[in-house]
């Protein structure tokens, strides 16, 4: 398992980061996002979370915060987000 803390601000350069910690882990490794710091949430770090959901490995999404629902939801992708795992 790889575990990913995401900070409060979940900008662009994030995303670049997190993609590349993403791709770094073994294809069949859990991958869990810890998104209960996240009050700000970027396109391309949707964009990645919703990529990285698909991988072979899977990928959880850990205690999402109020910042990282709002996120998707002002991009109409709630129910997207909805599908993927989440714990709490």
């Amino acid at each position: 398992m790889t575990e990913i803390l995401l900070p409060e601000t979940a900008d662009a350069q994030v995303a670049i980061t997190t993609r590349a910690q993403i791709l770094d882990a073994p294809d069949d490794t859990r991958v869990v996002i810890d998104a209960s710091a996240v009050s700000v949430l970027s396109t391309p770090m949707v964009m990645v979370l919703l990529s990285a959901a698909r991988r072979t490995g899977g990928l959880t999404l850990q205690r999402p915060s109020e910042g990282l629902v709002d996120g998707f939801s002002t991009l109409g992708l709630f129910a997207e987000m909805m599908k993927m795992e989440m714990t709490s």
